[in-house]
């Protein structure tokens, strides 16, 4: 590889990045789910109901009221939405929002599950006394199941509020070696951490039971918890790029036009872990490749079928293609929907004319007749451009 010191610094560029919405990033894995059209909708629908707290206080009935959309429809939509990243979203309320957290990352968790389906006022008042009168468990079984369910988020939309646009700095590079691509964690910008030793050493010293011993002690285990836990994240983060690279390599090679359709539970799958852990991690992470600066999310994307029956398309090829035709088109006669869907249909891709048009208003192209109105408007107020 010839990734010296000039390429390692290129990313060090003004590009900033504006702020995702809760909404944008649930839209986001929505459309990679498996759902129905029916089902699609209805999301897109709950979606835009969510507050910025994460929940959907308005009533699914009344909510799909008007839409025409069966409430079978509408909750399995609602169900895929709480399995999305940040859990818990959709849900009516902090109670429930909780049990959804759990559900998900401790599903075999019994007593936590119990404490917040049936003692959740009791739990808010940490009324230990009442809820054993009223089941069998104990005190320690309660601190327990609250030491796990103070790690989670009460309010999931709040992970999305107040967000500040960040200096684009890669969190993974990818370079060719010999013809095989690697994946590398870009370290530079983390500080290393470790405990210090002297710090150990003054535990050591210190009188066995003493509460200044137990105190240091206890920030001794937090630190190397912390130190463990980002060394954990970084290595599933280099499990989740090495898959991305291994499902998209023709883009590694060739570039955006080569993109394959690739969805969360693929890559889950393959690394075995959950959607939402891998939606998570690929949240706001960026990569350095020959190709420019990439967010992770920018590697998933939906399927268009081949007319040979062949890997699809995905649908951010696609667009591109379409940026491309319109960027030749000749400006005096530009391409219709239906003839830019004919041009990809000769291409071997089976696409509709709606489809055409609802990529073309994602890439904010305007309709063919608006367009070549601009062209004229142009030439007009620039005589010299007719020349």
């Amino acid at each position: 590889s010839d990734y010296g010191t000039e390429n390692k610094h290129q990313f060090l560029q003004n590009a900033v990045q504006a702020p995702e919405s809760l909404a944008g990033h649930l839209l986001w894995q929505l459309r990679l789910s498996d759902l129905d059209d029916v089902e699609m909708q209805a999301g897109e629908i709950i979606i835009s109901a969510i507050d910025e707290r994460g929940f959907l206080v308005e009533d699914l009935g009344d909510l799909m009221a008007d839409q025409d959309i069966p409430l079978e429809a509408a909750s399995t939509a609602l169900e895929t939405i709480h399995t999305f990243d940040p859990i818990g979203c959709g849900a009516r309320d902090i109670q429930e929002s909780l049990i959804l957290q759990t559900r998900l990352l401790r599903p075999e968790d019994e007593i936590s599950l119990t404490l917040l389906k049936k003692h959740f006022v009791d739990l808010e008042k940490l009324d230990y006394r009442r809820i054993e009168k009223a089941s069998e468990i104990n005190d320690e079984q309660i601190e327990a199941a609250l030491q796990f369910i103070r790690t989670l988020e009460p309010y999931p939309g709040t992970l999305f509020s107040g967000r500040q646009p960040d200096y684009i700095i890669p969190d993974v590079l990818v370079v060719e070696v010999e013809g095989k691509f690697q994946v590398l964690i870009n370290d530079d910008w983390m500080p290393g951490l470790r405990v210090n030793e002297e710090y150990k050493a003054m535990i050591q010293s210190t009188g066995a039971g003493s509460e200044d011993r137990e105190y240091m002690q206890s920030r001794l285990n937090s630190a190397q918890w912390l130190i463990k836990s980002i060394r954990q994240r970084r290595h599933t983060l280099f499990r989740v790029m090495t898959s991305i690279v291994e499902f998209q390599e023709d883009f590694f090679r060739s570039g955006p036009g080569a993109l394959r359709p690739l969805t969360l539970r693929m890559v889950a799958e393959k690394v075995e872990l959950h959607e939402s852990t891998v939606s998570r991690i690929t949240t706001n992470k960026y990569v350095q490749t020959r190709w420019g600066v990439f967010e992770l999310k920018y590697f998933f994307s939906s399927s268009l079928r081949s007319r040979t029956g062949a890997d699809g398309h995905s649908a951010r090829s696609i667009q591109d293609r379409i940026r491309l035709l319109v960027e030749e088109e000749d400006p005096e006669n530009p391409l219709s929907d239906q003839e830019i869907m004919d041009r990809i249909r000769a291409e071997g891709v089976q696409i509709a004319r709606r489809t055409v048009a609802k990529y073309r208003k994602i890439l904010k192209i305007l309709p063919a007749d608006r367009r070549k109105k601009l062209k004229k408007l142009h030439s007009r107020g620039n005589p010299s451009a007719a020349d």
